[in-house]
């Protein structure tokens, strides 16, 4: 029986809603319309597909004015699944972002106190993690506002930084992230040695490290080693599985969506998309990689191997693949929440949990020909 707060809660959201539609229906659409239809060349962008017969530019601006009028937004991602060329698939057949994202946050983040937070501090989820015996990496000191404390260690908060090398043996290298930080951004490559401290390439003092870590709360984690299969395809970041699960409506049954594989390219040191990172489509039974690698289009579109090892993607097989599968399935049992993404590293002796994601993002499982609408249709509605 549903409560009395349960329905007031509806009521409310329901209003809000039906409020947000009015606004957007009145005032949103027809502005961005507007937009396009005064300005067209901001969609016209180059393809990833140059080799495939394209549609023509008249085309392209009508699906992107019919995904205005039924999804109040512009499909970012158009020309990453090849939209813009001629094929067999369908524009309906793929779900767009603003439409995924919704439904994803309306089934993730509906109770306030939800386990949400877990995921999104990098401390509670070493913790949790460690608790029912996920392999993730070490956390080793935090920091706030400048003030650095050694996990593990007196639990006191001090301004001398230079304490951190005194915790750890020469030349280790650490990865400072912001506490709640995503897609790689304000990441810190840390070399300690027993004379020199380099940050992201640069030789600086422990004072300049600690005036980087001013602003927020930070958390300093273990350089973990990658199995070899791992570092030969590209040796300069810790290159992860994104898998994300999604727990069935109907059955409660946890699945597994389509993974990819980021790797790290052009001397990053992080495997991110949104820093120049490669992703491939995996085979969901299997963990071989499908042939086409993608890119932002500043970092070169695609590519059948990897730009700096010269890999064929097409012949890689992701180690301990099976394995990342059960232990993915298995961490979500413990969470209640609908779907999550999680990052998975590949260490000599299996899976590494580096962070799970409530607000993942569906462009990375729905690349070129892997349209996500029917299943989305199966697992994100009643």
């Amino acid at each position: 029986m549903i409560s009395r707060k349960g329905i007031k809660t509806y009521i409310k959201k329901s209003i809000e809603s039906f409020g947000s539609g009015v606004i957007c229906n009145l005032y949103c659409k027809p502005k961005l319309l507007f937009k396009v239809i005064v300005n067209p060349s901001k969609i016209w962008k180059e393809s990833y597909f140059p080799e495939l017969p394209r549609k023509s530019k008249l085309q392209i601006l009508k699906d992107q004015i019919i995904n205005i009028i039924l999804h109040s937004s512009i499909d970012e991602y158009y020309y990453m699944y090849g939209l813009d060329v001629l094929r067999d698939v369908k524009n309906s057949e793929y779900v767009i972002y603003r439409d995924f994202m919704i439904a994803r946050d309306r089934l993730n983040l509906s109770d306030s106190h939800n386990d949400s937070a877990l995921l999104r501090n990098k401390l509670f989820f070493e913790s949790l993690a460690q608790t029912i015996g996920i392999p993730t990496p070490k956390n080793i000191a935090y920091s706030e506002n400048g003030d650095l404390m050694l996990l593990h260690s007196d639990g006191s908060f001090s301004k001398d930084w230079s304490r951190l090398k005194t915790q750890l043996s020469n030349d280790t290298v650490l990865y400072g992230k912001p506490i709640n930080g995503e897609c790689g951004t304000g990441i810190l490559k840390i070399h300690i040695s027993k004379d020199n401290l380099i940050v992201n390439g640069e030789n600086i003092s422990y004072n300049n490290l600690r005036e980087l870590c001013l602003k927020g709360r930070y958390i300093f984690q273990m350089q973990l080693k990658q199995h070899p299969e791992m570092q030969r395809i590209y040796p300069e970041s810790v290159n992860t599985i994104r898998m994300s699960t999604v727990r069935n409506l109907h059955t409660g049954k946890i699945e597994i969506l389509p993974p990819t594989l980021r790797i790290g390219a052009h001397g990053s040191f992080v495997d991110n998309f949104s820093k120049g990172g490669v992703i491939v489509a995996m085979d969901t039974e299997s963990g071989n990689l499908s042939e086409w690698g993608f890119f932002k289009p500043m970092y070169g579109f695609k590519s059948k191997v990897h730009p700096d090892t010269k890999i064929e993607f097409s012949s890689f097989h992701v180690p301990y693949y099976d394995e990342a599968k059960r232990l993915a399935v298995y961490f979500h049992s413990f969470l209640n929440l609908h779907s999550i993404g999680w990052d998975i590293a590949i260490s000599e002796n299996g899976p590494i949990f580096i962070e799970g994601n409530d607000n993942w993002e569906i462009n990375l499982p729905q690349t070129f020909d892997n349209p996500f609408k029917k299943e989305f249709n199966r697992l994100f509605k009643l």
